[in-house]
């Protein structure tokens, strides 16, 4: 299956300098991002990028490091062939859609007009191209992963919700609701992370939690869970929509023992999943248990 990702090759301003850089990143069927202090990362582990973020950038606070070390380990390890890319300009506009037909790979020098050193092979199409949303759509971060109904979504035109930090939120005053579920007094899926919150406060007792404390910051959540009859443990729980979110935020797996999700998208995570859509298969619908 693809996946869907939103790139931007560069700030937007200068334009001067945007344009130089789209404009070979376009006649080249390339997409390009930065971070060339950082060397040759493409033959990094994991570990390795990390140490080398944090020495290249020792002012930035650790949750910047972490999303650096994320979106560039995203652009060698989890974009391949087949993928889907927007390129954006700015947090506005769309300049062109395509499909990535090779990996990543380290050149420095490539573009003489510029400085990227990390490059992917993009077969560019022809429509749509530069299309303006009237208000914020993207993200604000480098590199972001899509679900697929978010990226039809900048495609099609139809006016649906624009993503902030991957997050669906209307444009009017009409609401916009998720998949039918009915379950309990939820009628609809969660379309953001407060509907996560919400509905696993719903089922948390059934699901063998009991929340302590939810809170701004990183994580959101300290809760014990039954292990065997009579043992509880501690855990702290950070709350997404999807779970690949947490990379993209730049949060520390170290810091989190479980993701509590509606939909898990992060095949290799590092760390427990508990995906909301599949707990309610478990669940009854209609009844409360006494």
């Amino acid at each position: 299956m693809p996946r869907y990702w939103v790139i931007a090759p560069v700030e937007s301003k200068p334009p001067e300098v945007f344009d130089k850089v789209w404009k070979f990143d376009l006649a080249n069927n390339l997409i390009s991002i930065g971070w060339k202090g950082l060397g040759d990362v493409s033959k990094m582990s994991r570990e390795e990028l990390s140490e080398a973020v944090a020495s290249t950038y020792p002012d930035k606070p650790p949750p910047t490091k972490g999303l650096y070390a994320n979106m560039i380990w995203a652009f060698y390890h989890e974009i391949g062939p087949g993928d889907f890319v927007i390129a954006r300009r700015g947090r506005k506009t769309l300049v062109a859609v395509g499909k990535v037909s090779q990996s990543a790979f380290y050149a420095p020098g490539k573009n003489p007009a510029h400085g990227h050193p990390n490059f992917l092979e993009v077969s560019w199409q022809e429509q749509p191209r530069d299309k303006v949303f009237p208000s914020v759509v993207f993200p604000m971060h480098t590199l972001a992963e899509l679900s697929e109904s978010e990226y039809h979504n900048f495609l099609d035109g139809s006016g649906t919700p624009p993503v902030t930090e991957g997050r669906p939120v209307p444009t009017s005053r009409r609401n916009v609701y998720g998949d039918f579920i009915n379950f309990r007094g939820l009628q609809h899926a969660p379309l953001n992370e407060q509907g996560v919150v919400f509905l696993f406060g719903m089922i948390c007792q059934e699901l063998r939690y009991v929340v302590e404390i939810v809170k701004p910051g990183f994580p959101d959540c300290e809760a014990k869970r039954e292990v065997r009859p009579g043992m509880w443990e501690r855990v702290r729980i950070e709350f997404e929509l999807r779970s690949h979110t947490f990379q993209s935020h730049g949060h520390d797996p170290d810091e989190c023992d479980v993701i509590v999700c509606w939909e898990d998208n992060w095949p290799n995570c590092p760390i427990e999943v508990l995906e909301l859509k599949s707990a309610l298969q478990r669940l009854s619908p209609t009844v409360r248990p006494q």
